[in-house]
């Protein structure tokens, strides 16, 4: 049984790596996120799932504490044997290729860059303070159930869908790649455990554009859907899954086969 202490384990990943984790009768210790003192026997495998996603823009400086400074005070202790870092595909805006070795590019003049900047700090750090056993992991978009209630893209056209119109700043041909949170947590328990490599990108491997999701919503709830004059395609590239394929044959399903779920609203 390997302790796996987890960084964020009341969020949204978090909490589903967790349980996948005990599932596998592993020992894990759910860190609070106000706390870095090492647990009695150390960290063991540490998981960093602490992050800022939907508001970096508004909380630079929590953005930059979560992705590097709280992370720096934690790897400093040394009381760790191994560390994965959660990181984003959203780092491969603007690269030629989305494999895990590819040349990346930041404009720190741009607000937008700020994640992308503290995001990839976090990585250098993990990837050289922590040694061999320094991984980093990153992640595509994840939805999961009650979707309404997240901050994401999809968050809020289900919360449109609800109110009978959907109504998209970007173009229906804007297409992301989409990964079941329960999918999310067995690859990323997988690395975690297992895992050989040092980079992997975390994805279904399939891009889904907007117009799959609006008319799912559209059929399901009867909405209507519009689209802003001015909207534009604010897709990503196709994100490389080979690597995580070829490990561990990583098949994860369609998130769209999951829209009851993600329709639901959570209970009260």
């Amino acid at each position: 049984m390997t302790r796996i202490t987890v960084f964020g384990a009341g969020g949204f990943i978090g909490r589903a790596l967790c349980t996948e984790l005990m599932r596998r009768g592993h020992d894990v210790i759910r860190q609070p996120r106000d706390s870095i003192k090492p647990p009695d026997g150390g960290f063991g495998t540490l998981v960093w799932c602490i992050g800022l996603t939907a508001n970096f823009r508004t909380r630079p400086y929590d953005t930059a504490t979560a992705h590097v400074g709280l992370l720096a005070q934690v790897l400093a202790q040394r009381a760790h044997s191994r560390v994965v870092f959660l990181s984003s595909t959203r780092v491969y805006s603007g690269a030629t290729s989305t494999v895990e070795t590819a040349a990346l590019t930041l404009t720190p003049a741009d607000p937008s860059d700020l994640y992308n900047a503290t995001k990839l700090a976090g990585e250098a750090l993990v990837l050289t303070a922590g040694g061999a056993s320094g991984v980093v992991v990153r992640l595509s978009n994840i939805v999961g159930p009650s979707e309404a209630a997240r901050a994401t893209f999809l968050g809020a056209i289900t919360r449109q869908a609800a109110t009978g119109r959907i109504v998209l700043e970007s173009a229906l041909t804007t297409a992301k790649d989409y990964l079941w949170i329960t999918d999310a947590a067995v690859g990323l328990a997988d690395i975690v455990t297992t895992g050989r490599a040092r980079l992997y990108n975390l994805a279904r491997g399939v891009q889904t554009p907007h117009s799959d999701w609006t008319s799912a919503l559209s059929q399901a709830t009867e909405c209507t859907v519009a689209v802003q004059p001015d909207a534009r395609d604010m897709g990503f590239a196709a994100i490389d899954t080979r690597a995580i394929r070829a490990e561990f044959h990583f098949a994860p399903g369609n998130p769209l086969d999951h829209l009851t779920e993600i329709t639901t609203s959570p209970a009260a």
